[in-house]
């Protein structure tokens, strides 16, 4: 959607909603930015079964890719060591 946004923006047929145009792509712009300061949205989309990681193979850059997989195993990780943790108290 970003791309074909900034690619309507430079011809001159869509001259008229350009201004709209912006406005959507800025509004784009903050919500990405935000993203970027979560894993969350990451880590929904990839434990959801109908996008898993194919999407971001497909769709994202390398550096996302690699950001957003450490960010799923450091979670997993945690979760896990909360699990073991909550087990021995248990088991004890």
């Amino acid at each position: 959607m970003q791309q074909r946004w900034e690619h309507m923006v430079k011809n001159s047929k869509y001259v008229q909603i350009v201004p709209a145009l912006n406005a959507g792509l800025s509004n784009l712009c903050k919500w990405y930015c935000s993203l970027n300061n979560s894993s969350i949205y990451f880590i929904c989309l990839v434990l959801d079964p109908c996008v898993k990681m194919a999407y971001f193979q497909k769709h994202w850059e390398e550096e996302y890719l690699e950001a957003g997989t450490e960010s799923l195993r450091n979670m997993v990780s945690h979760f896990y060591c909360m699990l073991v943790i909550q087990l021995m108290f248990f088991l004890v």
